[in-house]
């Protein structure tokens, strides 16, 4: 305790209580350039150089001239800046038996990803809606028989699937890689969109039930009033013209 004496009535003593000074908290502070960061930054800089550097010498390569490649100095930048080759690898380079570039194989890569994405993902979601909240008798071997095959190696199916789509006449075609790259995404997407939700709790499939509900009768009384209002504004006099 200390005694504090007034300058008023110096007979008067106030007695305080001393108070503890607060200091830093948490933990102290690493400098930026320690041993530590050093050996963990140098790490991650040489790996992105190593990586990094095929591509750089693939893009600098083919912004060069034939005249220029031959020089032999791969790292250095194009003296003479030129896009022949990137416009003769799309139209006109031969992959193959075709010699219309990379044109025919990127636009099949498209019509094959998007419709094989989208079936993948739709079948997908309503298989892992039922494995989550329908527990049918065999659900869980089911489940469990799709998860091992979505392990299966790839080259231990490719002869059935070549023989299976021969048989079905689309072997070669984009429809039959369609359904293969569709089959084959299914399994993991089916896994991951079961686990999803698992997740989520029954109360928000019970709210979301009934609020379907309340918007199909909306809808359909909507729908009632708008067909009403049409055959109204199409007929005056409430005939019909087509029986």
């Amino acid at each position: 305790m200390a005694e504090v004496v007034t300058l008023n009535n110096p007979s008067a003593k106030v007695s305080t209580a001393t108070k503890p000074v607060a200091g830093p908290r948490g933990k102290k502070p690493r400098p930026m350039l320690s041993p530590r960061n050093i050996m963990i930054y140098g790490a991650l800089i040489f790996a992105a150089v190593y990586y990094l550097l095929p591509l750089y010498v693939m893009v600098v390569t083919s912004l060069k001239g034939m005249p220029e490649i031959r020089l032999g100095n791969i790292f250095s930048p194009p003296v003479e800046i030129t896009f022949e080759p990137w416009v003769k690898a799309w139209a006109t380079a031969c992959t193959g038996l075709n010699c219309d570039g990379l044109s025919r194989g990127f636009w099949n890569s498209v019509r094959i990803t998007i419709p094989s994405t989208v079936i993948s993902i739709a079948i997908a979601s309503v298989n892992g809606y039922a494995l989550a909240n329908w527990r049918f008798k065999g659900a869980d071997l089911f489940f469990t028989i799709l998860i091992v095959g979505a392990f299966i190696p790839y080259q231990v199916m490719i002869y059935p699937i070549v023989i299976v789509l021969r048989e079905m006449g689309l072997y070669g075609s984009l429809t039959g890689l369609i359904i293969v790259h569709t089959i084959f995404g299914m399994p993991i997407l089916t896994l991951l969109f079961r686990n999803y939700f698992t997740s989520l709790p029954e109360e928000l499939f019970k709210a979301a039930r009934r609020w379907r509900r309340v918007l199909d009768d909306l809808f359909q009384d909507h729908a009632a009033d708008v067909a009403a209002d049409l055959r109204g504004r199409d007929d005056p006099a409430g005939h019909r013209y087509l029986e």
